[in-house]
This record gives structure tokens, C-alpha cells and sequence, in this order.
């Protein structure tokens, strides 16, 4: 931000970079490792039955229970996501570190202790990025499995309008 005095109106010029790849945010779909947490699948239907028992009055329509239900449900595994994730990147954040403090020690030192844990912290950097890799698999079949074939769908579509493609002998 700058001042230009071209006036008497003291004008503000101001000079912004914005991002040019924005990540782009479509429905929320559920974090399908969180199905395979044992205290997870114990909290949820708790919290349903608590959510019914204090919402299920008669003068409630049932669309409207079912919908406040589901956002409610939504909003739990948001907030349970976001503090696995959060998690994830403090401990991720704390290995980086140990590792930086474990190496500069092996340098100055040189002791086979120091190397075994500074392995150790490697290998456990190197479990949180497989996850985080086998993770990013999933939702890739995820996403295709639920894009499907796109040269299926455009022959279909030519085929419903009543285009047929003629093939080439």
C-alpha cells in the first residue's frame, strides 16, 4: 500500500498478488478412515440416540428432523476430522523437529545411539506420509469411480440425442 499525493484527496493506491491456483470446494463428502475407528463407530450412534431423544417432539416434522440430523451428524465428523487432521500435522510437525535436533546432534557427536533414533524418527515421518499417500489413493478411486468413464459418457449421450457414432472399417 502506498500514498500518492495527486490530489487533495489523499487517493490510496493498493497493489494486491493473489493466488493464481485456487483450491476448489465442492460438497463435503466423509472421511471414509474415520469408519474404521472403533471409538468412532461406538460415538456416532450415541450421539444420534442423544440428538433424537432431544429433538423427536410431535410438533416436528420428520423431513425436517431428518435434515437437522444429518447436519448435525455432518457437523461431528467435521469437527472429528479436522482434529485428526490437526493432530496429524503437530505430530508430523514435532518428528521434523526431532529429527533436525537428532541430526545436528549425530553431526557433532557421531554415536550410534543418536543414529538409531534418528532413524526411528524417520521411519515413523515415513508411516505418517504413506498414510497420508494411501489416503490420497482412496479418494483418487473415490472421485473416478464416481466421475466414471468420461468417453462412456459422451457415447452415451450421443447415442441418447440420437447421434450415432459410426465406426471406422
Amino acid at each position: 500500500m502506498e500514498l500518492r499525493s495527486l490530489s487533495d484527496h489523499a487517493a490510496l493506491s493498493l497493489t494486491m498478488t493473489l493466488p493464481t491456483v485456487c483450491r476448489p470446494f465442492g460438497p463435503w463428502q466423509i472421511h471414509v478412515t474415520l469408519l474404521h475407528r472403533p471409538e468412532l463407530v461406538t460415538q456416532v450412534p450415541r450421539a444420534l440416540t442423544n440428538f433424537l431423544e432431544l429433538n423427536d417432539t410431535p410438533d416436528i416434522c420428520i423431513s425436517t428432523l431428518w435434515d437437522t440430523l444429518k447436519a448435525t451428524t455432518r457437523g461431528e465428523l467435521i469437527t472429528i476430522s479436522v482434529a485428526d487432521n490437526k493432530c496429524h500435522c503437530e505430530k508430523r510437525e514435532h518428528l521434523s523437529r526431532k529429527g533436525r535436533e537428532l541430526e545436528h546432534m549425530h553431526l557433532r557427536t557421531g554415536t550410534p545411539k543418536i543414529l538409531c533414533q534418528l532413524e526411528a524418527t524417520h521411519k515413523q515421518l515415513v508411516g505418517l506420509d504413506l498414510d497420508k499417500a494411501e489416503y490420497a489413493t482412496l479418494r483418487f478411486r473415490h472421485t473416478f469411480y464416481i466421475g466414471g468413464d468420461k468417453c462412456g459418457w459422451v457415447l452415451e449421450h450421443s447415442n441418447r440425442q440420437g447421434r450415432y457414432i459410426p465406426w471406422r472399417q
